[in-house]
């Protein structure tokens, strides 16, 4: 599994893009080349397909190639959170 990268910018297919410096020290960290697949998401819901075309000393390129899984949530729309926890006895 690509490793998945975020960046917090509208993410378009096609487009090579320089990735932030947060970003692009991730992907020197786990020694990525040229051509290696990693997967970016905007945290909007977007998640692409990409591969690294540059790696610099401190600039990192990819290529965005497909849309992925989106998760989206309609304006308005809550999420339910739960949390709970079991109460019960220690048998001796």
């Amino acid at each position: 599994m690509p490793p998945r990268i975020h960046v917090p910018e509208p993410l378009r297919p096609g487009a090579e893009l320089a990735l932030p410096a947060g970003a692009a020290r991730h992907v020197q960290v786990l020694r990525l080349q040229p051509g290696d697949a990693l997967t970016l998401f905007d945290g909007a819901g977007g998640e692409w397909t990409a591969s690294v075309t540059h790696m610099g000393r401190s600039e990192v390129r990819v290529l965005r190639q497909h849309l992925g899984v989106v998760y989206a949530r309609l304006p308005g729309e809550a999420w339910e959170l739960g949390a709970g926890y079991a109460v019960g006895h220690l048998a001796v």
